[in-house]
Formats: structure tokens, C-alpha cells, sequence
């Protein structure tokens, strides 16, 4: 859609988001009810876990896809800006030789749009979304990690749980016992 059309220099609102939502909304139409569907057989809880990892990298990507684009878009901004400024240089006959000029006037540009961006709502919102999907992700993929080490010969957490509370227990009986035999009284 606004792919030819330039956005204002300094303006975060009323973002093309169209797309994004496009994209999901044919994915949550389209291929996540194929991941939800219930599944079957002996193996349909893990069958499940998967699907469900599936879906959570999808929706993590559709939030990263729209973060990146919002991070982007002040570098899109700043060389408009600096391309009017140029031009406008250019016209008047004032430009210089020396291009570490153009770059620091560039990177204060951009200093202004990033500030800007960092300030917005829209940036709130997407960053918020993006680090609860990728939570979201985290933990269906730790279920299906944990899933896979259940049928190696490797301890899990809930194992290496119960013997640390295990030895914890032996040293404390040892140690009330070897105060017990260090004891006079009990010598007697």
C-alpha cells in the first residue's frame, strides 16, 4: 500500500500497520486453526506442545517483523530530512567539503528522531508485544526441550531438585549425629 509514499520527518502516529495486521490476521484465519486443532493418538500431548511452539514462532515473528519496521523508521525519516537539507544546500550554494559535516548533521537528525520514537506509544506497545511473544515462544520451546530429555538418560530439574533436597537432608542428620558422638555426655 504506502510502500512509494514518505512519512514526516518527527511524526510516530498513525503508522501503516496494515500490513502487519494483514499478514496476522491471515495466519490466525488460515494456519492457526490447523495448529489448535485437537490432536490424536498416544503422542497427542507432544504432538500438541509442538503445534503450540509453532504458533507462538509465528506470532513472535509477526511482533518482531513490526518492531524492526518501527525501529527502521527513523532511519527512513533522517535521510529525507538530510535529502531535503542537502538539496536545499545545494540551491543556495553553501555546501561543504568537509563530509564529517553532513555526517554529524545526520546523526543528530537521526538522535531526534530516535528520541522521538523512543517516546511514542505505538514503540511502547510494539516492544511490549514483541517481549511477551517471545516469552511466549521461550516457554512452549522449553516444554518441547523438556519433553525430548525426558526419554534420554539425563536428570531433569524436578530430579536434581529432589536430590539436592536428599543430600541436604543426609548433611543435616550427619551433622546432628557427629554432634551427638562429639558429645561427652553421650560417650558415657
Amino acid at each position: 500500500g504506502k510502500f512509494d509514499e514518505s512519512g514526516e520527518p518527527y511524526r510516530f502516529d498513525n503508522l501503516d500497520r496494515d500490513m502487519f495486521k494483514s499478514w496476522m490476521e491471515i495466519y490466525e484465519r488460515e494456519i492457526q486453526p490447523l495448529l489448535n486443532a485437537p490432536q490424536l493418538g498416544l503422542h497427542r500431548l507432544y504432538q500438541g506442545r509442538l503445534a503450540q511452539a509453532i504458533d507462538k514462532y509465528y506470532i513472535h515473528q509477526g511482533a518482531l517483523a513490526e518492531f524492526l519496521h518501527l525501529l527502521y523508521l527513523p532511519l527512513e525519516k533522517s535521510l529525507r530530512v538530510m535529502e531535503k537539507k542537502l538539496e536545499e544546500l545545494s540551491a543556495e550554494g553553501n555546501l561543504s567539503e568537509n563530509f564529517k559535516d553532513y555526517y554529524n548533521m545526520w546523526i543528530k537528525v537521526l538522535e531526534g528522531h530516535y528520541m522521538t520514537l523512543f517516546k511514542s506509544p505505538d514503540y511502547l506497545e510494539s516492544l511490549a508485544r514483541t517481549l511477551n511473544t517471545v516469552e511466549d515462544f521461550k516457554m512452549a520451546r522449553h516444554h518441547i526441550l523438556a519433553d525430548a530429555l525426558q526419554v534420554l538418560p539425563i536428570p531433569t530439574h524436578r530430579d536434581m531438585d529432589e536430590l539436592y533436597k536428599e543430600i541436604y537432608l543426609l548433611k543435616k542428620k550427619v551433622k546432628a549425629l557427629s554432634s551427638k558422638v562429639e558429645n561427652p555426655e553421650f560417650r558415657t
